[in-house]
C-alpha cells in the first residue's frame, strides 16, 4: 500500500501541501463579484470582451482611461488572460476568482520550490505555509486585477527555479527558458524588471549555503 511521503522529507509533499493550503485559505474569495479596479479594467473594458479586438488591446495601455495613457502602464500578458478567460466564461467572476486562487497556490508551491535549493526542507516548508497564510497577499488573490501580480510571480519564481537549479553552468535549454520566462513576468507586470538583480542575490545565496 502506498503511503503520503512527509513534507519533511519529500519536497514535491511539501510543495503540494503548501499549495493546497494557499488555496484552501483563499477559497473564499471565489464567492466575491467585481470589485474596485476590476470594473474599469475588465467588465468595463470592451477591448478584451472580443477576441476580435483582444489583439488592438495588448498594443494598448493596460488602463483603458485616460489614466492609461497617463502611467503608460502595459501588461499584455496579463490583459490576454483576462480576455481568454472572457471568451470562455464571460462575465462570471467567480471563475475570474477561481484561477486567481488556483494561481495562487501554484506559486507557492514555486515558493517551496525555490527555498528548498538554498535552505533546508523544512525552513522551505514553512516559509510556503507562511506564504500562504500571510495577508499582504489578499488584495493580489482576492481581487481579479490582482492576476497581474499573481501571474508574474508565477513566471518570476519559474526563472528563479530554472536559474538555482542550473548549478554553475546554464545551458542553451535553461537560458531559453529563463529568457522566456523572464519575459512572460515582465508582461505580466513591470515589476519583475527585477529579476536580473535576483539572480545575483540568489547566486550569493546559493554560494553561502553551499
Amino acid at each position: 500500500m502506498r503511503t503520503w511521503d512527509s513534507p519533511l522529507d519529500s519536497v514535491r509533499a511539501a510543495a503540494f501541501l503548501a499549495a493546497a493550503a494557499a488555496i484552501l485559505l483563499s477559497a473564499n474569495s471565489v464567492l466575491n463579484e467585481f470589485a474596485f479596479d476590476d470594473l474599469l479594467v475588465i467588465t468595463g473594458n470592451a477591448a478584451i470582451q472580443d477576441l476580435g479586438s483582444l489583439p488592438a488591446a495588448l498594443v494598448s495601455p493596460y488602463w483603458p482611461d485616460e489614466y492609461g495613457q497617463e502611467s503608460g502602464l502595459w501588461r499584455p500578458a496579463t490583459t490576454a488572460l483576462f480576455g481568454i478567460q472572457w471568451a470562455i466564461w464571460g462575465e462570471n467572476p467567480a471563475m475570474f476568482h477561481a484561477v486567481n486562487v488556483l494561481l495562487h497556490g501554484v506559486v507557492t508551491a514555486l515558493v517551496v520550490l525555490v527555498l528548498s535549493e538554498l535552505a533546508p526542507l523544512a525552513l522551505a516548508f514553512v516559509a510556503g505555509l507562511l506564504f500562504a497564510a500571510h495577508p499582504v497577499h489578499v488584495e493580489a488573490v482576492a481581487n481579479v486585477v490582482g492576476l497581474a501580480e499573481v501571474l508574474s510571480s508565477l513566471f518570476y519564481l519559474g526563472a528563479c527555479l530554472v536559474f538555482l537549479r542550473a548549478r554553475e553552468r546554464i545551458s542553451l535549454f535553461r537560458g531559453a527558458a529563463i529568457t522566456l520566462l523572464f519575459t512572460l513576468a515582465f508582461l505580466a507586470k513591470e515589476s519583475a524588471v527585477t529579476l536580473p538583480g535576483a539572480f545575483f542575490l540568489l547566486d550569493g545565496a546559493r554560494a553561502t549555503t553551499g
